[in-house]
């Protein structure tokens, strides 16, 4: 009886795994996270840093510490956040080259936290189907992408829209890689450099104007 209620368990766990998407945050040195190429759109601590990856060992010369997040949606214009993660934290984040994140795995749910596993949702999500997803980099003094540029944040920047269909299986699918062909002719093969934002999505805009509402709202008050 014990036997057959664990096996009912694992098979019940199997099956609420297969039910989401899987993808993996991660890049490679074809497409590393770039400092602004110009020294003068960096901050005077930075500018020695000019164009070259991020580096990871820790904060920038002038504090700055940088975060990288993955938003996805079932369309191109839907996107919202669905993990974001620290590039040079206090310590250093571990990841193997300056210029890449620690590869963090994403569980992509139409329900957020539907298997308690944390995840943020994707708002009518259906495993197996194909998702739209940008990366974005980002000062994390700033609450999201569209804050920091809409405060002319030296330090943001985001790559192309790509779609890819999540894996249902037990690998978690790399976005570089298994973004395929969409990920290679938007050319997010490049790397993706800070300053550098390309033509504004639906998304962008909408993001960029609730951070003007926001901060109109902060100098009001």
């Amino acid at each position: 009886m014990k036997k057959m209620l664990v096996t009912i368990t694992l098979a019940a766990a199997s099956a609420a795994a297969f039910a989401q998407g899987k993808v993996s945050l991660q890049n490679d040195p074809s497409c590393l996270y770039t400092m602004p190429t110009a020294p003068w759109r960096c901050a005077p601590q930075d500018q020695n840093l000019a164009g070259q990856p991020i580096p990871i060992s820790g904060p920038l010369p002038s504090g700055a510490v940088l975060e990288v997040g993955l938003y996805g949606g079932t369309a191109s214009t839907l996107l919202t956040l669905q993990t974001a993660v620290l590039l040079n934290p206090v310590g250093g984040s571990g990841a193997p080259w300056d210029g890449m994140p620690p590869a963090t795995h994403v569980h992509i749910d139409g329900t957020p936290n539907s298997n308690g596993d944390g995840s943020l949702g994707m708002t009518g999500y259906v495993a197996g189907d194909p998702a739209y997803f940008q990366v974005a980099v980002w000062d994390s003094a700033y609450a999201n992408p569209f804050i920091a540029e809409a405060c002319m944040s030296p330090y943001v920047g985001f790559n192309h829209v790509f779609s890819m269909t999540p894996g249902t299986s037990i690998p978690y699918l790399a976005i570089n890689l298994a973004g395929g062909t969409t990920w290679i002719d938007a050319g997010n093969e490049h790397p993706l450099i800070l300053g550098i934002i390309p033509e504004p999505s639906a998304l962008a805009l909408a993001g960029s104007a609730t951070a003007l509402l926001f901060i109109f709202r902060r100098r009001k008050s």
